[in-house]
Order: structure tokens, then C-alpha cells, then sequence
């Protein structure tokens, strides 16, 4: 048995933006519309997609420090933000969690603070990450809690959901890059998956026991940059990898089995899971902003 992928759904995500967007109609898939923003074709970069459990869409385009909520109908732009109505606009918006079905948190490295973000666009307060120095990365776990990687301690911390750290744990010993290029949590919110470039590898950590274990990654012709976590329909675990030269592969933790998928998917800028739906990942890909569903599935 081994592992195939299908495209299951594929839609554009097209629109033109002023001041107050206004949400464009229905895009054919086979009829690519650039996506202006702020006057440039396409996004400032680069970008992080977050999915909601019903199918909300979120792009973080941190070169222009914007938030948009996309319509997962038909890739209109519903609503974009800089944080400027809170009094202080995002300086350098880092990460996106996944929704949690009311709010989407937004790490930003310059203020070292949380935005947590209404659904409706309204930024409803934050939560201060004094004791990290540059928090990069950022994602929900069980419960109401959150995982967050410190870049200049080289330290997970698990947080409650008043932001307060729980408990901190040293990951990335021996790397010569001191931060990873992705990360995600199983489906279950038991597990985090961080993936490293130098030395090509994903560290497993337990959120539940504080311990952790190593998995190298042998591509010689593929750097990955991009990790989701997710579930075949059996339940057991499956991480998608991509480079952002469009190459994407499969792995499963337990048993180290690496393999390639057959799809050509071009420039990639990001990837989730679909939460709930096991083996189903979204894209972020160009050039011309879009967003491609594909299911991964067992084949002879």
C-alpha cells in the first residue's frame, strides 16, 4: 500500500482592493485573476494560510503587516487589517494559529505580543510575550492552550490562554540554524512537529510528556520548508511536506516511510491541514495567488 494524492478542489483567490475591498464574484478555476494588493500584482510576502474548522480561510501577508479573511467560496478578499484600529498596527506580524471558531491569534516579533483577531476583523485585545525576545512562530494545541517557539532562546513554550507559560522546553540542540522553517500539531493536540533545514530533520515533541525524538530527512534534490500534520482515515498520523519549488512528499513519523507525491503544484508558499478532515491539505501557491485543495489517500 502506499500513499496517493488528488486534487479535490481548486478555486483562485481573485479580487481587486481599495481602501474598503470590495469582494469580487465568482472565479472560474480555469481563469487565473491576480489578486492586486496595494497597487502590486499578487501579494508583498512573504505569506502564512491558516484554515478554520469550517472552512474559513485567513492569508497573513507579512511583507505589507495585512491579515485578510478570504471567502472559501469563491476567494474574495471579506475583509484585510493592519492592526491600526487597536491603536498599535502590526510591526512584523510573524505566524497565524489556526482558528479556534470565534478568534485567529497573530504573533507579532516587534510589539512580542499576540493579537487575538475577531472573525468579523476586529482586533479584541493581546497578550504579552515579554519573557521571549523573538517569538516567531505560533499554533493552538488541546484545550485552550497554545505552543510557541522562541527564535532567540531556542525554546518551545507552552502557554495557557491568558498567555502566561506553563512551561518552557529547549529543542533544536545541535542545528546550526537556530530556527525551524515550519511547524504544526497533530490533529489531537498532543504532538508538534518542528522541521528543520541544517541538518534536514523534523524534531517530535510530546507536548503532554516534555520529551522529544528525531527524525532525519534524506532529499538530496529537495529542501522542505513547509510541514502540515494530519490523519489518514485510519487515524494514524501523516505529515505533508513541500518545497516551495512545488516538490511535496508524505511521511509517516512512526515508521520513517519518506515518499513522493505526484503532483506539480509550481511556487508554493504555504500548506495546512483542514481541521476535522482527515488527509486533506490546503496550498498557498503562485504565482498568481491561489488556493488548492488535495486529499492524500492509501493506493495499491
Amino acid at each position: 500500500m502506499g500513499l496517493l494524492a488528488r486534487i479535490t478542489a481548486a478555486f483562485l483567490l481573485a479580487s481587486s482592493l481599495s481602501a474598503s475591498p470590495t469582494p469580487a464574484g465568482p472565479t472560474a478555476p480555469t481563469g487565473k485573476l491576480p489578486l492586486q494588493l496595494n497597487g502590486q500584482r499578487g501579494f508583498g510576502g512573504p505569506y502564512h494560510l491558516s484554515v478554520g474548522l469550517r472552512g474559513e480561510l485567513f492569508v497573513l501577508d507579512r511583507g505589507s503587516a495585512l491579515l485578510y479573511r478570504i471567502s472559501p467560496a469563491d476567494g474574495a478578499v471579506m475583509w484585510r487589517i493592519d492592526g491600526s484600529e487597536s491603536g498599535q498596527p502590526f510591526i512584523d506580524p510573524a505566524s497565524l494559529s489556526r482558528p479556534d471558531g470565534f478568534f485567529i491569534n497573530l504573533t507579532d516579533r516587534g510589539s512580542r505580543k499576540i493579537w487575538r483577531i475577531y472573525y468579523r476583523g476586529e482586533v479584541r485585545g493581546s497578550l504579552d510575550l515579554s519573557f521571549a525576545a523573538d517569538p516567531v512562530m505560533l499554533e493552538l494545541t488541546g484545550g485552550s492552550q497554545m505552543v510557541l517557539y522562541d527564535r532567540a532562546s531556542s525554546k518551545l513554550y507552552l502557554l495557557d490562554d491568558s498567555g502566561r507559560p506553563l512551561w518552557s522546553f529547549p529543542v533544536g540542540a545541535g542545528r546550526n540554524t537556530a530556527e525551524p522553517r515550519d511547524m504544526s500539531v497533530s490533529a489531537d493536540g498532543g504532538t508538534l512537529y518542528l522541521l528543520w533545514a541544517d541538518p534536514p530533520g523534523i524534531t517530535t515533541v510530546n507536548l503532554f510528556g516534555r520529551n522529544s525524538s528525531e527524525i532525519p530527512l534524506e532529499l538530496p534534490e529537495a529542501r522542505p520548508a513547509l510541514l502540515a500534520a494530519t490523519t489518514d482515515s485510519s487515524g494514524r498520523q501523516l505529515l505533508c511536506l513541500a518545497d516551495p519549488g512545488g516538490a511535496a512528499f508524505t511521511l509517516e513519523p512512526l515508521s520513517g516511510t519518506l515518499a513522493g507525491l505526484p503532483l506539480e503544484l509550481g511556487q508554493v508558499w504555504d500548506i495546512r491541514a483542514r481541521p476535522g478532515q482527515p488527509g486533506k491539505i490546503l496550498i498557498l501557491s503562485g504565482p498568481e495567488p491561489s488556493v488548492l485543495e488535495i486529499e492524500l489517500e492509501m493506493g495499491e
